[in-house]
């Protein structure tokens, strides 16, 4: 196995994390076409129902969590993964990692519950 010490952390072991961090990527990926293709539909959905106030006012509120979520986590997966680690070593790369995980469970639940 490949290791490597950095200055902010014990040494890396990059073998160990490249499959996990292969999936994490592959699951944001997938997450992302889904969402994107939820949201499309979710605009008719919204015309549909558009005479309902209520109903419509808390679909427009989850569909805007939504647009957020899926927006962050589509600049998560568009970061220069090389830069970062020039920057932030191998905390800031668990750090990217943890946060595109957080983001694509948040984005899968919210398509749930719309």
């Amino acid at each position: 196995r490949t290791r490597a010490a950095t200055l902010d952390g014990p040494p890396y072991d990059h073998d160990s994390d490249n499959n996990e961090t292969r999936a994490t990527l592959m699951r944001a990926h997938t997450t992302l076409v889904a969402a994107r293709r939820f949201l499309k539909y979710s605009y008719v959905t919204a015309f549909a129902v558009r005479n309902d106030a209520r109903f419509l006012a808390m679909f427009e509120s989850h569909q805007s969590a939504l647009e957020i979520l899926t927006e962050r986590l589509n600049q998560l997966t568009e970061t220069n993964l090389q830069s970062k680690f020039e920057l932030h070593g191998n905390i800031g790369m668990a750090n990217h990692f943890k946060a595109t995980e957080f983001y694509r469970s948040s984005v899968a639940s919210y398509m749930e519950r719309i």
